[in-house]
């Protein structure tokens, strides 16, 4: 909708921007909150499974429980999803600023959006990290290697797919400023160009967390941190 030839259909397209924008931000949105929500474990409200979670965990931790690193440890997961939640937040509180309405708050939107698209990256960075560090036949190396990344090639795909997609939206939004944004075509397509990019990303992501949970990956192989 941001696309020079659809800003000119006038302000019915900028409307349609902005809801949609706000709609695709709040489902993504509930999806990191699920996400969070069932990787919590060892970092909130998870007192009814702790002892289950550290029995079945007590070869991977290199802390005991109840020490300052232990708890850095242990929350480490649930943290990382948080941060995705975070980004999201931010994500709606931007695009919610691009509805009519609230023009006099664009800019504002604008570096929302952009804070949210770097949040979103740092987590998705970590999340690529943390595989590269989980060994399938070591838990106690947690070493990054390579190969590790190909544990859950699946779980890979849908990490690099979402942090592409903050990457995108990260560019494409800051060429929306103020002091980078010509109104011309070009000055138009360049950063809507780029955010679509971003959002065919985010599509793909979607498209392999759906196949992940209803194709590919059975209960009972769910990664043992999550409920």
């Amino acid at each position: 909708m941001f696309l020079d030839r659809l800003r000119q259909a006038g302000p019915s397209a900028a409307a349609a921007a902005g809801w949609l924008y706000t709609i695709g931000s709040f489902c993504f949105l509930l999806a990191d909150l699920v996400d969070w929500w069932y990787s919590r474990l060892g970092c909130f409200c998870y007192k009814k499974y702790e002892e289950v979670y550290e029995k079945e965990n007590a070869d991977l931790f290199r802390y005991e429980q109840g020490t300052i690193l232990g708890h850095i440890t242990r929350a480490e997961i649930g943290f990382n999803f948080f941060l995705s939640a975070c980004g999201s937040v931010l994500y709606l509180a931007g695009s919610i600023l691009f509805i009519p309405g609230f023009e006099n708050y664009v800019v504002t939107g604008l570096c929302l959006v952009i804070l949210a698209s770097s949040v979103v990256v740092a987590a998705q960075s970590w999340k690529v990290y943390r595989a590269g560090c989980t060994s399938l036949t070591d838990r106690r190396d947690h070493l990054f290697h390579f190969v590790n990344l190909f544990n859950d090639t699946s779980c890979l795909l849908m990490d690099i797919f979402s942090g592409l997609g903050g990457a995108f939206f990260m560019v494409g939004t800051t060429f929306f400023l103020p002091q980078y944004y010509t109104d011309s075509p070009f000055g138009n397509n360049r950063p809507a160009g780029l955010c679509l990019c971003g959002s065919v990303f985010f599509t793909l992501s979607g498209v392999v967390v759906n196949c992940r949970h209803y194709c590919s990956v059975k209960p009972h192989e769910q990664d043992s941190y999550t409920i």
